[in-house]
């Protein structure tokens, strides 16, 4: 009998030190935990960064084509009012001139 409860001391003192170990250990994890967050904050906030970075250009790259786009859009259709304006000028005021002189 006294061997059994000797047994269940000890058995009750192993487990002791092991859950004192245990919480040692989580107490360990979370301090270095701690002692890393700024390092993956800054890590994190880098990467972040650094993908708007690279939105950012790619949105640029898209306007800058675009713009070039409907700039040349623009000249096109400026030029072809132009001519059309040219070609039917004499054409317009002459049909303003008939009916200013009709009324």
């Amino acid at each position: 009998m006294k061997k059994l409860i000797k047994e269940i001391v000890e058995a009750d003192e192993n487990a002791r030190e092991r859950l004192q170990e245990v919480k040692e250990e989580r107490a360990q994890a979370a301090a270095k935990v701690m002692e890393l967050r700024p390092e993956i904050e800054a890590r994190f906030k880098k990467e972040a960064e650094d993908r708007v970075h690279q939105h950012r250009i790619k949105l640029d790259n898209e306007y800058e084509k675009k713009s070039l786009q409907y700039s040349v859009q623009y000249e096109k259709s400026l030029e072809q009012l132009i001519d059309r304006f040219n070609k039917n000028k004499e054409t317009w005021v002459e049909s303003i001139y008939d009916r200013c002189l009709d009324s």
